[in-house]
């Protein structure tokens, strides 16, 4: 797996969304490649994935064709969730059904003429089954907003939220957030950097690429990709930071190391 992160800034009138750049391949090979895993739906909404692979971009490259320009960061949300249910029904024919001779429809059709412990069998097997992509759908029209689009092809919404992360590192990714208190009236620029921070933290986990890929949208700009310069002065200033916080650390011990109890 990976990260894929954004969040809500300007009091609504803009969005960050951060993510590594590590690509998921069947369920078990992972590599890190000089390429964003983002698609740009319309000039104000972007989708980042995470797993997958060649599935999920598949599914996003389809996804995307079946909008025009103008649509709301909502319909594109709905439409991708429905795209979501079509790809892991045709998923479940080729792995679970084809063999049997059936697709999702026919089982559906005949299933009360079927042996009752093949069915059971199916079912639960249909049940276990994880299309192992998420989508992080983030985005302006009238408003700023956020949605993952999960196994088996449910919509959440995070807007109240105001931020949220995708893959293998998203506890780290939200915990950080949250230990920092993100708001969304928080100035483009220190969303940037909280995001970069808890993307930085993210890398912990298995699956979680070093490289990092940024963008920002504003309601005046649309998308825009962040400058190779600028994630360098994030990393400088992250960099600044955990040796201080190293300095502090070290003179806390020594404190508490001179308390007699």
């Amino acid at each position: 797996m990976t990260v894929d992160i954004a969040a809500i800034c300007e009091n609504g009138n803009a969005v960050v969304a951060v993510s590594d750049m590590q690509r998921t391949f069947g369920r078990l090979f992972e590599v890190e490649v000089d390429s964003p895993k983002v698609f740009e739906f319309s000039d104000k909404c972007l989708v980042m994935h995470a797993g997958g692979g060649d599935k999920a971009h598949q599914l996003c490259v389809y996804g995307k064709k079946q909008f025009g320009d103008e649509v709301s960061v909502d319909k594109i949300a709905h439409g991708l969730k429905e795209v979501y249910k079509r790809f892991k029904h045709m998923e479940v024919n080729d792995e679970l059904l084809s063999r049997f001779g059936l697709d999702w429809e026919t089982f559906q059709r005949g299933q009360s003429g079927m042996n009752p412990q093949l069915v059971a069998e199916l079912v639960q097997n249909m049940a276990k089954h994880d299309y192992t992509v998420d989508l992080l759908v983030a985005g302006l029209d009238t408003e700023a907003h956020l949605y993952q689009i999960s196994n088996p092809g449910t919509q959440s919404n995070f807007d109240k939220n105001g931020y949220w992360a995708t893959g293998s590192g998203m506890q780290f990714a939200i915990t950080t957030l949250a230990m920092e208190k993100y708001k969304v009236d928080l100035p483009l620029n220190s969303a940037l950097y909280q995001l970069f921070e808890a993307k930085k933290s993210a890398e912990i986990a298995v699956g979680v690429g070093k490289m990092t890929d940024a963008y920002v949208i504003t309601k005046d700009k649309g998308i825009k990709r962040v400058d190779e310069d600028v994630l360098q002065s994030l990393a400088d200033i992250y960099t600044t930071k955990q040796a201080e916080l190293k300095k502090i650390d070290k003179g806390l011990k020594e404190r508490v190391s001179q308390i007699k109890v």
